[in-house]
């Protein structure tokens, strides 16, 4: 039901005509949706972080307790979680380039009948130091859990009951208010 692991990122830079003077890397479509997780229930969700980093997260009592928040939002039966996982940058810490940290979701729409999550960027990430939250409008949460250190990002984002049965099916638009 969701993607394999796939360590960073890989950024594309926009069309050459952009004015250079702007910040106009943007995150590869092809690598955002590699890195995507479709969580139709709990058990998915648990199993998940269990796989991934079972040193960490060593039981599901563990993955309850530290998703609590977001795991007490969630009812299942109307909702899936969308995660988008690492989005920050193509470099290691160690290369220094902290370009993508300031990235942020500011709006998002999911599609059912065309499958298309489309996701606005801004550049104004102001939860720099926060580890977990969720905003109730737009319901979201960005967290570091699958991640390593500061340059990791993940980003789950709850929805309404989808069609989708893979998390292949689902496509993905992006919009950066910068380039607008």
């Amino acid at each position: 039901m969701y993607s394999h692991w796939e360590y960073g990122n890989i950024s594309e830079r926009l069309n050459e005509n952009v004015d250079q003077s702007v910040d106009n890397w943007v995150y590869a479509k092809k690598n955002i949706q590699n890195t995507t997780y479709l969580f139709k229930n709990k058990n998915e969700f648990i199993n998940l972080f269990l796989k991934i980093n079972p040193n960490y997260y060593r039981d599901a009592n563990f993955i309850n307790k530290e998703f609590k928040e977001l795991l007490d939002t969630v009812d299942f039966s109307q909702k899936d979680i969308i995660l988008l996982n690492n989005y920050i940058t193509t470099s290691m810490p160690g290369r220094g380039d902290r370009r993508k940290l300031g990235w942020d979701i500011k709006n998002y729409n999911y599609n059912d009948s065309t499958k298309t999550l489309k996701l606005n960027w801004d550049k104004n990430y102001q939860q720099n130091h926060k580890y977990t939250w969720i905003g109730y409008n737009n319901i979201w949460v960005s967290d570091k859990a699958l991640g390593s250190n500061y340059w990791y990002r993940s980003f789950f984002i709850i929805v309404d009951k989808t069609n989708l049965s893979d998390y292949k099916d689902l496509k993905v638009e992006m919009e950066y208010e910068w380039l607008k």
